[in-house]
């Protein structure tokens, strides 16, 4: 997760990302944009280039989200829950 009015949330990210995969091995990985609420109040200090970047070093899809008003938190789960189980082979309805 990376939060829109903190650019350095995105560039660490990549480091937190890559601390993980040392740890635990290459898992499905799914980028939150948070604070999508925001957008209309606050100076957006990155936007689509930049994060698509980021995305793409680790072939993850990203989602602009917000924590406070629930707005695709569901939606970014259930793709990162998809991913899993395809990647364990189980079968995925859509």
């Amino acid at each position: 997760m990376c939060d829109l009015t903190r650019y350095s949330t995105l560039k660490e990210l990549d480091d937190w990302v890559q601390g993980v995969f040392n740890v635990v091995g290459e898992v499905p990985v799914v980028y939150a944009v948070n604070k999508i609420d925001l957008k209309d109040e606050v100076m957006i200090l990155y936007g689509d280039r930049e994060i698509e970047q980021a995305a793409r070093a680790f072939e993850a899809p990203y989602f602009y989200a917000s924590a406070k008003t629930g707005e695709n938190v569901e939606t970014l789960f259930r793709r990162l829950g998809t991913m899993v189980l395809q990647r364990e082979g189980i079968p995925v309805a859509t």
